[in-house]
């Protein structure tokens, strides 16, 4: 059986997560050049792992809070 799927939910759904993406970039623009170089330098340059998680972890973070915003 096939279930009914309403189109306006979709594009909702879709006009949603278009905003969250141009949001989140927005943000990780406007977050890189902050930056520390010192901290760009030991993520890009030394391959530093650990400063590779942290920054990783602020941008998950970054990313749940225009999830929560947008929802």
């Amino acid at each position: 059986m096939m279930a009914y799927v309403d189109l306006g939910s979709i594009l909702t759904a879709l006009t949603f997560v278009i905003l969250g993406l141009v949001v989140f970039l927005f943000a990780f623009r406007l977050m890189w050049p902050a930056l520390l170089a010192a901290v760009r330098q030991e993520i890009l340059e030394k391959q530093n792992l650990a400063a590779a998680v942290v920054f990783a972890a602020v941008v998950i973070s970054l990313a749940l809070i225009v999830a929560a915003a947008v929802h």
